[in-house]
This record gives C-alpha cells, structure tokens and sequence, in this order.
C-alpha cells in the first residue's frame, strides 16, 4: 500500500470530509503496515503520542494532522520503532 496522501494542507473547516476520510486513510495505512490488533489499538493515538515525543508537530489549530503526519520519512520512522 502506498503511503497515504493529505489532500487539504491546514484546513480550517472543522468537519472536512475529505480531512476525515484522509485521517482514515491513515490510520488504515498504519493498521496494515504494524498489524496492530484493530479490537485494542488506538493506532492513530499510538502515532500521535509518538509524534509528540519525538517533538514533531502533530496537530493543527483546527484539529487537523499537519503535512508532517503525512510525510513519508516521518512515517517511515515511526513503523521502524513499532517493529
């Protein structure tokens, strides 16, 4: 699977249907990247607490994934540490 792609960069609408779908797409890219047990993990929680420790930039203003949950190295990190 390819890694997933953020289509509004900072969006301000706070119920963007395409924000959430992109969300989604990421959390399922994650899934099936680390088989995390889907029943018991919170893997978008899992990437936003590691994001956090690693002092990357997580969230927007608007509650929102910033271009840095998205980009290929930053994701790429997390995946070798879950492994």
């Amino acid at each position: 699977m390819k890694y997933p792609t953020q289509r509004h960069d900072n969006c301000d609408v706070v119920s963007c249907a395409v924000c959430l779908d992109d969300m989604l797409a990421l959390a399922r890219y994650l899934f099936e990247q680390t088989d995390a047990p889907r029943a018991t993990t919170d893997i978008l929680q899992e990437y936003r607490n590691w994001l956090d420790a690693n002092g990357i930039p997580a969230e927007t203003e608007h509650g929102w994934a910033t271009s840095n949950a998205f980009g290929e190295a930053v994701l790429s990190r997390f995946l070798e540490t879950w492994r």
